[in-house]
């Protein structure tokens, strides 16, 4: 193969190698101004109260009362489902769209004891 090289060719890798060889350096300045700027950009932080301690640093770690509300809402679900059985949830007539059949043996509560517990 031969180089087919244009004095374009040679005059574009003599600027690249410039370019690679020469590191920019920012002022100090503006370092300094960038720096604040960024300070100042940032989130106030919370302060924290006096009462309340661990549990009220917890609940604001965890996104507040909103979010712990809906852990708790996930909670709860997630146990009656697994108290209940996904077959109570799912008909058993639409077996055939890929949903689980009903089996009589895989609850752990009979439908009297769901509702005592829940009552409760």
């Amino acid at each position: 193969m031969t180089d087919k090289r244009t004095d374009d060719d040679r005059m574009l890798e003599r600027f690249f190698a410039a370019a690679r060889d020469a590191v920019p350096v920012p002022e100090p300045a503006f370092l300094t101004v960038l720096m604040n700027e960024a300070e100042a950009a940032l989130p106030a932080r919370p302060q924290r109260r006096a009462a309340g301690g661990r549990f009220t640093g917890w609940l604001a770690l965890l996104g507040g009362w909103k979010a712990v509300g809906g852990l708790a809402t996930a909670a709860v679900a997630g146990l009656w489902i697994g108290f209940a059985g996904v077959e109570r949830l799912l008909p058993a007539t639409d077996s055939a769209a890929g949903l689980v059949e009903a089996d009589a043996g895989s609850s752990f509560l009979a439908d009297s004891d769901i509702l005592v517990l829940a009552a409760q």
